[in-house]
């Protein structure tokens, strides 16, 4: 058989380096996880995440003082007098509040009465139990533990000598704009600053010792907090106004008859050994920041879901960077492994089941277990796999394809080598048993003519003739399987089945001895040789593939079926004299499936070389 084999020697199948694969498709991704893009693609799926699981109960540890509107209206302008945030401190203190949390800026004297600021600090100091808000400024990363920072901002000299403690208010939104995390330990300088929501929890419960354990976590008494970039994962319980809130106001004068509802000094026990935090909520005072469960959450909120997420130990965890990085590998040798035996549409159906699965999977261990799984990372990851491994299977089908089409363009019919490349899975390269009939042919005298002709004559003489005998072959559904000089071997049944193969067999041989006619009489009118042809058929059980050494193939069948075809096209000059040729021989095999069609008659009985049993031979007469 002439041209390239279809394919390459098995003994390279299987090396194709799947796990090397999905390492390179990993690193790859997580290079890719750097970019604003995916960071912010699991960001917004980690938003996601809590309005899945929706807003979580919260404890009667802490209230919120809102400094809202509606104080604001009946307070008059911000900001107030310090007088008044005594009285609140003084009411609050009276009220049995275990701690009194300030998420409000005394950074400046009082633009009022001096006399403020000195009845503040006094009633801060008499309550013993209020903390104050300061801020700092980041200048410097630390590699041992935290973000430097120096302190910018804290209460004036006389309200922080007052105050039980300080603690750093202010949040650290993530790229986009979003508070998430909470740093809750700063270092500058040998000196140590905790944010307020540990400050706190630490005053709540008497655990006045912090161990800063490593950069993955922190203890404080019976509380072990997890840390993702050196900053606790605020667990947000729900959108504002989830912890009980009460506006400054009705704290401060309850009796004022705008205020509606209960008396809040009927019901000390709201306030009882309670942590209470003030701070703003007002749009126009712009303490408000952007969650994942609220775009304008205010700021004094935030630092009490820190506080309430330490208390009750509900930590959100990430998933560890060498699990994430596993579970990619896995993920993408997986596919890489049965992609490769899969075509495409299933296979994308495949990659559509495991992306809800990567989002089941993702969403439930949030909502039951509080981890965080990297979503998009693993997405991409899975999605990066499908598409390379659809690259690939489409250059190694192109590939395929031109070999097939190499191969069989020259031996079949273009419609056959179309069939062939639409259903490559109706042929088997490798190897099969078929049933077939085995076409061969030669020209009678041709050592003769070709000894009587320059070589120039008898090659255009017989690309001629090999040319019309292989169109009309092509035209049966025939594949052409060799030449050998003036001889022509066809299969009928391969590569491509064909019903009725004896017939059709049968029916093409009849037409190249039309065909050959016509052949006859133009070299005639053109004063050239006659040639005269003899061809034999058999149909029988042979090994039909891709045979051949590691350096070249063919297309081919082997079997005693194809020994005695050929022996019968030799035979036809046996049976021929001056009274009669005969140009069409076939066995007793192929005679049983076409006697029904075909004017055949008896000739002979012989013996298979090298075989016990004898054959029939038939004429079939094409005159």
């Amino acid at each position: 058989m002439l041209g390239k084999s279809p394919r390459t020697p098995r003994h390279n199948e299987g090396q194709d380096f799947p796990l090397i694969k999905a390492l390179c498709i990993s690193v790859l991704v997580a290079l890719l996880t750097l970019t604003p893009i995916i960071h912010i693609l699991n960001l917004s799926s980690y938003n996601s995440k809590f309005h899945m699981r929706g807003p979580l109960p919260t404890s009667d540890n802490i209230l919120i003082v809102a400094i809202d509107n509606e104080s604001i209206d009946w307070l008059m302008k911000w900001p107030w007098t310090r007088r008044t945030h005594a009285k609140l401190v003084d009411l609050l203190k009276d009220a049995g509040a275990k701690l009194i949390i300030y998420d409000v800026f005394f950074d400046s004297p009082t633009q009022f009465d001096p006399q403020d600021d000195i009845d503040l600090a006094t009633s801060i100091k008499r309550a013993g139990n209020v903390l104050l808000a300061s801020s700092y400024q980041k200048i410097e990363k630390n590699a041992q533990f935290q973000v430097l920072r120096l302190p910018f901002k804290k209460p004036i000299p006389i309200l922080n000598n007052a105050a039980l403690d300080l603690g750093v208010v202010h949040p650290d939104p993530d790229a986009d704009s979003v508070v998430r995390r909470f740093q809750l330990v700063f270092q500058s300088k040998g000196d140590t600053f905790y944010a307020l929501g540990l400050q706190a929890v630490r005053r709540f419960e008497n655990n006045f010792h912090v161990n800063l354990e490593s950069t993955k976590k922190i203890l404080v008494g019976k509380h072990s907090i997890p840390l993702y970039q050196k900053k606790m994962l605020i667990n947000y319980h729900g959108p504002s106004k989830t912890f009980k809130t009460i506006p400054f106001a009705r704290v401060f004068d309850p009796a004022d008859p705008q205020f509606k509802g209960e008396e809040l000094k009927d019901h000390p026990e709201w306030f009882k050994d309670k942590i209470v935090l003030i701070g703003a909520s007002a749009l126009e005072l712009h303490d408000v920041f952007s969650t994942p469960f609220d775009k304008e959450l205010p700021g004094v909120e935030i630092h009490a879901n820190v506080i309430e997420t330490i208390l009750k130990d509900q930590y959100i965890e990430v998933l560890n960077a060498g699990w994430v990085f596993l579970s990619m590998i896995l993920i993408s040798w997986v596919n890489i492994r049965f992609g490769k035996r899969m075509k495409i549409r299933p296979f994308f159906g495949l990659m559509v089941f495991q992306t809800l699965a990567i989002y089941i999977a993702s969403f439930s261990a949030f909502i039951f277990t509080r981890l965080e799984m990297p979503t998009y990372t693993l997405l991409i990851t899975l999605w990066l796999t499908f598409l390379l491994q659809t690259i690939i299977k489409f250059v190694q089908e192109e590939k395929e394809k031109k070999k097939v089409r190499d191969v069989f363009s020259q031996y079949v019919a273009p419609s056959v080598v179309n069939e062939i490349l639409s259903h490559p899975e109706s042929i088997e390269l490798g190897g099969e048993m078929r049933e077939v009939t085995i076409f061969f042919s030669d020209i009678r005298g041709f050592t003769t003519f070709s000894e009587a002709h320059t070589p120039k004559e008898v090659v255009e003489l017989l690309n001629e003739y090999l040319d019309a005998m292989t169109q009309v072959i092509f035209e049966f559904g025939g594949t052409l399987d060799k030449y050998v000089g003036d001889e022509i071997m066809a299969i009928f049944g391969a590569p491509l089945p064909l019903a009725d193969h004896p017939r059709i067999a049968v029916a093409c041989a009849i037409a190249q001895m039309k065909k050959l006619r016509e052949l006859q009489q133009k070299w005639r009118s053109e004063g050239k040789t006659v040639l005269d042809i003899g061809m034999g058929l058999n149909t029988g059980t042979v090994v039909v593939g891709n045979i051949g050494s590691t350096i070249h193939k063919d297309y081919t069948v082997i079997g005693d079926a194809v020994n005695l075809a050929a022996r019968i096209e030799s035979l036809t000059r046996t049976y021929s004299d001056d009274k009669h040729i005969t140009h069409l021989l076939i066995s007793e095999d192929t005679y049983l499936q076409v006697k029904d069609y075909f004017e055949c008659q008896y000739v002979d009985e012989i013996t298979v070389k090298g075989k016990l049993e004898t054959t029939k031979l038939f004429e079939v007469l094409v005159e």
